[in-house]
């Protein structure tokens, strides 16, 4: 693409897009989760896509050391590339106007909020709050899919309908809500390129609790 511009940043590593190679190039990185998800295209031909586009960069941005550790050790150019690790903000979620959810909790609570999928763990968080009983606890995301429904089964199972509540996707007011009234945000992720909720938390002051694994 014929890009007439002074700099091209694909903010995304799997942006389709790129310049002439007369336009200096820059590539954000932000995770290899696909290294341990399951996906429908073959590992080899995503690494060989991803070492594609950081061959044609003139720099490359990681979202943290550890994305960074992670792409030198599963590719051969990303070494001869300038690079820098830029941490990801957050938007002044202080600032957020909060609004009551639909779905309020019958006491203190613990907060988490994510994509409801295997790799961010919520099923741990379940089995966690059987040794929590003073807490409740609420996690918002998208609650549609087989791994909530497996983790509702498992609420029931243990009795906690009246402690556990999956809200759903929540909007930036809502979550603003949680976030402030919660009595810490937890993130028991197994994966996470940055994980920008753990900073939003901290934002507004909150006690954070995350796993040790990646990020």
């Amino acid at each position: 693409m014929n890009s007439g511009y002074d700099l091209w940043h694909s903010t995304h590593q799997d942006s389709p897009y790129f310049p002439d190679n007369k336009t200096p190039y820059l590539l954000t990185i932000h995770d290899l989760n696909f290294l341990w998800e399951k996906s429908g295209m073959k590992l080899s031909r995503r690494l060989k896509r991803l070492e594609k586009r950081i061959g044609k960069a003139t720099a490359v941005v990681y979202s943290s050391e550890f994305t960074r550790q992670t792409v030198l050790s599963h590719t051969s150019l990303a070494e001869n590339i300038p690079s820098e690790v830029i941490y990801l903000g957050v938007a002044p979620i202080e600032e957020i106007v909060p609004e009551t959810p639909k779905v309020l909790p019958s006491g203190p609570f613990v907060f988490s909020i994510g994509v409801i999928k295997p790799s961010k763990n919520f099923a741990a968080l379940v089995e966690w709050m059987a040794h929590m009983p003073d807490l409740n606890l609420v996690i918002s995301g998208n609650a549609d899919q087989p791994y909530a429904d497996m983790i509702r089964k498992r609420i029931v199972e243990l009795k906690m309908e009246d402690r556990i509540w999956l809200t759903g996707e929540v909007g930036e007011n809502e979550k603003a809500w949680y976030y402030r009234e919660c009595e810490a945000f937890v993130l028991a992720s197994k994966l996470e390129g940055f994980g920008i909720p753990a900073i939003e938390a901290m934002r507004l002051g909150k006690p954070v609790f995350v796993s040790n694994l990646t990020s």
